[in-house]
């Protein structure tokens, strides 16, 4: 057994014992800390939209291949819309209803877009590498 699978292992049960703790003793511990996690992922998710961006602008501009990638980068970008609302809920500044599970939403076709057009570009290429292969 690998090391990232005995650590995934031991972060699982971890996980796990805690949730169980708390079902058991009742307590609602977890959701002390659902603003500060919130505002962790609006960071995080923000950073990764910015990155997918560029990665897409990349492989489009030197590629000409980026449809997976700009499908992915709309991904993390309503990923991060969806986040930064979640914020603005937590913090009691602004509600918005509906449109936060709206943005989930696409963000999840947005995501299966990406990738299953990556899976096209991964096939074309190796299909194209088999064929180079089998012609020499």
């Amino acid at each position: 057994m690998t090391n990232e699978i005995k650590f995934g292992l031991i972060f699982l049960f971890i996980g796990l014992a805690f949730i169980i703790q708390d079902i058991v003793s009742g307590s609602n511990w977890l959701e002390n800390f659902e603003t500060l996690f919130e505002f962790m992922n609006a960071i995080i998710s923000i950073t990764a939209a910015v990155f997918a961006w560029h990665v897409a602008k990349y492989f489009t501009i030197k590629t000409n291949n980026g449809t997976s990638w700009r499908w992915l980068a709309i991904a993390a970008i309503l990923f991060a819309i969806a986040e930064i609302l979640g914020v603005l809920r937590g913090v009691g500044i602004w509600y918005f209803g509906g449109i936060i599970d709206l943005l989930e939403f696409g963000f999840v076709v947005a995501l299966a877009r990406g990738f299953w057009e990556q899976k096209k570009t991964i096939t074309d290429i190796l299909m194209t590498f088999t064929q180079g292969v089998v012609k020499q």
